[in-house]
């Protein structure tokens, strides 16, 4: 793609998932107002003004200095424990209070920022604590849960190191409490979107032992088959699988590849959802038993039946994520990613490089075809995707249709088990 670097950087951080949690917790704290929080079921609202009083917010203020001290302290006395977990403590349950609706955003910053002064001996007692409270904020009105997610969602073990290009490193001891509210039927869907995201953090920046992994898998894969799921949440449940790193469940069948490539072969699903689905592909974990070039076909199919209706309707909004979605599948974002055209150049998947790299060539140019369109403004000609090029991948596609039609050996053929579940 003709783009610069930092071009394609934007891009893919405003295509992000965690960018649009971020743009719609702003718009929700902004328009989550007093009224809201009245229509508010009455149990939730008396719950969470137990939580705390008013005044305990100058017992905050007057232990401020004594935390901090104890904060940085490489050894603690009961005295420095007491006082870090109950400051702790006002500092998360403060966000139940009616007063401090409007402040919820700054209220995180405030934590994570002390955070950022604890020493090593006093790191995991602060986390743990936050962990604890942040949990009582989960019955309360949608801002304060909302802000209570976002908050778990946040904990690290270790800061970012944006000098070295290090991430931060999360903490893995949340990762339960998100897959609770994961699987809570009644929670608003903004907070399950937030417990999803976290689960991404997790999964991606730290060492997550694989039983945790196995179970962020399979209740994301449950939340996917939820017919009420919109296409926001799914798109979100779609990226946490792509850095699961899991491949096989207990019946030794690759469960992530199979949810990923049901979905992106489903024609009843929306653009998004299955462009979202091919990224993560790219990003699954894979062996030399799973059919790559079955998993290339498909997208190519996806991407010359997606360019067949982008010049039916080229207004769209969602046509260029969609396939920038693609072509990060195959081209990885950052040095830490991964995607297929790096996965094939060494064993078990080599054997498929030739394959891949051909079904990229072929799908890189309806991709740019797309991408360089411009802004579909009024009165302005969105131009079509050429002729020869759409021929071109239709006579590649029907020229490589795999032999094979199974995902992995033991598995039923791909195309006849959406049917059986279309029916």
């Amino acid at each position: 793609m003709d783009s610069s670097p930092w071009e394609n950087l934007l891009r893919a951080f405003l295509g992000h998932p965690c960018f649009r949690l971020i743009v719609v917790c702003l718009l929700l704290v902004v328009a989550i107002d007093s009224r809201s929080v009245a229509q508010e079921k009455p149990a939730a609202v008396a719950e969470c003004k137990n939580l705390i009083k008013p005044s305990d917010l100058k017992q905050l203020k007057a232990d401020a200095q004594k935390f901090r001290k104890a904060m940085g302290k490489s050894s603690l006395s009961q005295s420095d424990i007491n006082t870090i977990k109950n400051f702790a403590k006002i500092q998360v349950l403060q966000m139940s209070l009616e007063e401090k609706r409007r402040s919820l955003p700054d209220i995180r910053k405030t934590i994570k920022q002390d955070f950022l002064r604890a020493s090593s001996a006093s790191t995991e007692l602060l986390l743990a604590e936050l962990l604890k409270q942040s949990q009582k904020l989960l019955n309360c009105p949608l801002p304060v849960r909302l802000n209570a997610v976002l908050l778990i969602g946040e904990l690290n073990r270790t800061p970012a190191n944006l000098t070295k290009k290090i991430p931060a490193v999360p903490y893995e001891e949340k990762t339960e409490v998100l897959l609770s509210i994961i699987k809570d039927p009644k929670q608003h869907p903004a907070v399950k979107i937030a417990a999803v995201n976290g689960l991404y953090r997790v999964c991606k920046d730290s060492s997550l032992k694989v039983t945790l992994r196995k179970k962020v898998g399979a209740t994301v894969v449950a939340e996917l088959k939820n017919p009420k799921a919109d296409t926001w949440y799914k798109r979100v449940c779609i990226a946490t699988l792509g850095v699961v790193d899991d491949l096989y469940d207990a019946r030794r069948k690759p469960y992530i590849i199979q949810t990923l490539s049901a979905i992106l072969t489903d024609n009843q699903e929306a653009w998004l959802v299955r462009a979202a689905a091919a990224n993560a592909l790219g990003r699954a974990k894979m062996d030399g038993q799973i059919n790559l070039p079955l998993i290339n076909y498909e997208i190519a199919r996806f991407m010359y039946d997606l360019a067949r209706q982008f010049n039916r309707n080229p207004r769209h909004y969602y046509w260029k994520t969609c396939v920038f979605q693609v072509y990060t599948a195959y081209r990885k974002l950052d040095a830490r990613d991964i995607a297929l055209l790096d996965r094939v150049k060494s064993p078990p998947l080599s054997k498929h490089r030739s394959n891949v790299e051909e079904t990229y060539d072929q799908i890189l140019p309806i991709i740019n075809a797309i991408y360089s369109t411009p802004k579909p403004l009024p009165k302005v000609k969105i131009p079509a995707v050429p002729k020869d090029r759409l021929e071109a991948l239709k006579d590649f596609i029907e020229k490589n249709r795999p032999a094979n039609l199974s995902l992995a050996p033991g598995l039923p053929p791909l195309h006849q088990a959406a049917a059986d579940k279309k029916k």
